[in-house]
């Protein structure tokens, strides 16, 4: 299977300027379609940055 990156989607690329806590199904499938739909008929014109917490394990004795 092809692995898939930004040269694939030669669409327009936006200044990130909102940033996204969390990458749940919501947020990926209605919120960016939503922020989508703005940059295609407003000026909103704004690329989305992913911020994923990381889990880290901690050794209690």
């Amino acid at each position: 299977m092809k692995t898939l990156n930004r040269r694939d989607f030669p669409g327009a690329q936006y200044p990130e300027r909102i940033i996204q806590f969390g990458e749940g199904n919501f947020l990926r499938a209605f919120v960016d379609w939503q922020i989508d739909l703005l940059n295609e008929h407003t000026d909103l014109n704004s690329g989305v940055v992913v911020f994923v917490r990381l889990k880290l394990h901690s050794h209690r004795h």
